[in-house]
C-alpha cells in the first residue's frame, strides 16, 4: 500500500493507510487523530475538574466514541448551570466535535430516586433536561450545529452502578456524548474486515489478498 501512495498518490478525501493500519482496515475503527485528541481531552478535563477516578470517561464502542462525565462535575449543585471549571474542557470538546460532520447523540441519566415532583416531574424529565442543557452550550457556546445534536433522556434505566448505595447512586448520574463517526464509505468498499476481491483506484485494478 506504500507503494501505492507513492506512486498515485493520497487516498481520496486526504486519508491515507501510512497513518495506521488499524484506523483503515478496521471499518469501525475511529480515526486515530481523533483518539488521540479525545485522550488529551480526558486528561485535561480529569486533571482539572475531577474529585476521583471515574467522574469522566472516554471509552470506544464499535463505531463510537463516548465521553461520560458525572453529574457532580458537570453541573452546579441545584443543575441550574455548569461547573465554571468544566467549561473549558466543553469548549475544547466542541472544537473536536466541529472537526467533522457526524451525529452527536447526548443522553442524561439518572438515579432511581423519585424526584418527588417540587422541581422534576419524574427522572426522566430531569434527565431530558440535563441533556438539552448541555445542547444548549454546544450550539450558542461552541457553535457546534444543531442539525448534528440529539439529545435525549433515559433516566434510571440505564444504570452502570447499583443504585444500593449513596455513591453507587452518585456515578448513574451522568450525561453521555455520544460521536458517531465512522470512516468513509469509499474506504469501507476497499478495506473489509476480510479483505478479499478487487477495487478500481484511479483507474487501475488491484486485487487484494
Amino acid at each position: 500500500i506504500g507503494s501505492l501512495i507513492g506512486a498515485f498518490g493520497g487516498l481520496p478525501g486526504g486519508l491515507s493507510p501510512l497513518e495506521t493500519e488499524k484506523s483503515i482496515m478496521s471499518p469501525s475503527a475511529p480515526m486515530i487523530k481523533e483518539e488521540l485528541s479525545l485522550e488529551r481531552l480526558l486528561s485535561y478535563m480529569n486533571k482539572e475538574t475531577t474529585t476521583w477516578p471515574g467522574d469522566i470517561r472516554v471509552e470506544k464502542v464499535g463505531d463510537k466514541l463516548i465521553i461520560t462525565i458525572n453529574e457532580k462535575v458537570l453541573f452546579s449543585e441545584d443543575r441550574s448551570e455548569f461547573n465554571p471549571s468544566i467549561l473549558p474542557g466543553l469548549d475544547k470538546l466542541c472544537g473536536i466535535i466541529n472537526k467533522g460532520k457526524y451525529p452527536v447523540d447526548i443522553v442524561g441519566h439518572t438515579d432511581d430516586i423519585p424526584t418527588g415532583g417540587n422541581r422534576y416531574e419524574s427522572n426522566w424529565e430531569l434527565s431530558a433536561l440535563m441533556a438539552i442543557q448541555l445542547v444548549k452550550y454546544f450550539v450558542s457556546k461552541g457553535s457546534v450545529s444543531p442539525k448534528r445534536l440529539n439529545p435525549c433522556g433515559s433516566g434510571s434505566f440505564r444504570p452502570t452502578s447499583s443504585n444500593d448505595t449513596r455513591q453507587s447512586r452518585s456515578q448513574n448520574r451522568r450525561v453521555e456524548i455520544i460521536l458517531n463517526y465512522k470512516a468513509p464509505k469509499h474506504i469501507k468498499r476497499i478495506f473489509r474486515a476480510k479483505p478479499s476481491g478487487f477495487f478500481t483506484y484511479k483507474k487501475f485494478d488491484f486485487k487484494v489478498f
